[in-house]
C-alpha cells in the first residue's frame, strides 16, 4: 500500500490496531468488518445532522460520503437492528453480571454457561467459546468467581462474600451485595470522600451515572496497565454511594450516612439512590491514584451541578466514595469462619 499523506498514514495505523485485536481475539470476517466500517461511518455522520429532519439528514449524508440514498437507508436500518439486538453492542459487565447471577444457582461448567448466555455475544460460535474463556479467566482471577474439579470437568462457583448483586428479583444476591459494601467501608484505607451536594434528583442521576462510567474506566485502566508491566498486585475495593439527605441542615457520621443509602436501595431500589462495589487488581500506587482521581471527579462534578441547580428543586444529596483493601477483608473472613 502506498502511504500519500499524513491522514492516509494515520487512518491505515488506526485500522492495524483494529485489525490486530481482531485477529486476537479470533475475528477473521473481512467482509464482516467492512461492513461495520460501513455502518460506523454512516452513524458518524448522521449524528453531525441530527439536528435535521429525516430526510434532510439522510440527503446530508448521501452529500458527505457520497453513496446512494438508497445505500444510506438500509445502512441506517441495518444500524438500528444492531444496536436493537445488542443494546449498544456487547457490554463485559453485563455478561459477568449474567454469569454470576447463573452460578449462584449452581456451580456449572464452560459449556453449560455459554449455553446459557451465548445470546449476549453476537458472534461466531468459535468466537463465542474464545470470549468466554477470556472473560470467566479474568472472573476467576479478580476472585469474582472460583473453580472446582468433579469427574474429571471444571466447574465455576460463584465467590459468594464477593458478589455485588443489587436484583430486585433474588434477595440472596441483594443481601449479598449489601454485606460486600458494608465490609468494604470497615477495611477502608485512609479517610473516604464524604460529601453533600445540593442538586435536583436529575441532577443526581446523571452524576451517578458519570461517576460510575469514571469509576469503571478510571479502574480498567489502571488494571489493564499494572497487566501490562506485570507489576505485583493485589485486589482492592472501590465503594461509593448517594441519597437523599432526610435531615436537611445536618451532616450526619458517615457510617449512618452508609446506612441510609443501604435502606434506600434495599426498600426503594427505583429511587434516586447508588450503591456500588467494584475491585480492581492493582498495585497500592495504582489503587491510590485510581481513588484519586474518581475523588477528584465526583468533587468537580458535584460542585459544577450544585451551581448549575435551580433552587426551587434542589436537595441535599450525600455522595461517599472509599477505597478498601479486600485482600485484608478476605483474611478477617476466613478469621472468622
Amino acid at each position: 500500500m502506498q502511504v500519500r499523506d499524513n491522514n492516509t498514514q494515520l487512518l491505515y495505523g488506526l485500522f492495524q490496531s483494529i485489525c490486530g485485536w481482531a485477529l486476537d481475539t479470533g475475528y477473521k470476517d473481512i467482509s464482516g468488518m467492512k461492513n461495520l466500517l460501513k455502518l460506523a461511518m454512516v452513524d458518524t455522520c448522521h449524528k453531525r445532522h441530527e439536528d435535521k429532519s429525516t430526510l434532510a439528514g439522510q440527503m446530508a449524508i448521501v452529500a458527505d460520503l457520497g453513496i446512494s440514498l438508497r445505500n444510506v437507508q438500509y445502512s441506517l436500518k441495518a444500524l438500528e437492528e444492531v444496536q436493537d439486538l445488542t443494546s449498544g453492542f456487547v457490554k463485559i459487565r453485563e455478561i459477568q453480571k449474567e454469569i454470576t447471577i447463573i452460578l449462584l444457582a449452581e456451580p456449572q461448567t464452560e459449556e453449560q454457561i455459554l449455553h446459557e448466555i451465548s445470546y449476549l455475544i453476537h458472534a461466531p460460535h468459535d468466537l463465542q467459546k474464545r470470549t468466554l474463556k477470556t472473560i470467566l479467566r479474568d472472573m476467576v482471577k479478580k476472585d469474582i468467581l472460583r473453580t472446582s474439579e468433579e469427574n474429571g470437568a471444571t466447574y465455576f462457583n460463584a465467590s459468594g462474600p464477593h458478589i455485588s448483586l443489587f436484583d430486585t428479583t433474588d434477595l440472596s444476591s441483594r443481601v449479598s451485595g449489601l454485606l460486600t459494601h458494608i465490609n468494604a467501608y470497615n477495611n477502608t484505607i485512609g479517610r473516604p470522600l464524604y460529601k453533600i451536594f445540593a442538586v435536583s434528583h436529575s441532577q443526581a442521576r446523571g452524576l451517578h451515572k458519570a461517576i460510575h462510567e469514571f469509576l469503571l474506566g478510571t479502574g480498567n485502566a489502571y488494571e489493564h496497565e499494572c497487566s501490562e508491566a506485570n507489576s505485583v498486585t493485589k485486589p482492592y475495593y472501590f465503594y461509593i454511594g448517594s441519597a437523599p439527605n432526610k435531615n436537611p441542615g445536618t451532616r450526619p457520621p458517615i457510617s449512618e450516612a452508609i446506612l441510609e443509602v443501604i435502606k434506600a436501595r434495599f426498600n426503594d431500589p427505583e429511587s434516586t439512590s447508588m450503591i456500588r462495589n467494584h475491585w480492581y487488581h492493582l498495585t497500592p500506587s495504582a489503587a491510590r491514584c485510581v481513588y484519586n482521581e474518581v475523588r477528584k471527579f465526583v468533587e468537580h462534578e458535584g460542585i459544577l451541578a450544585s451551581q448549575e441547580s435551580d433552587l426551587r428543586e434542589v436537595h441535599p444529596f450525600t455522595f461517599y466514595f472509599g477505597l478498601a483493601d479486600r485482600q485484608r477483608s478476605d483474611s478477617i473472613e476466613e478469621n472468622q469462619s
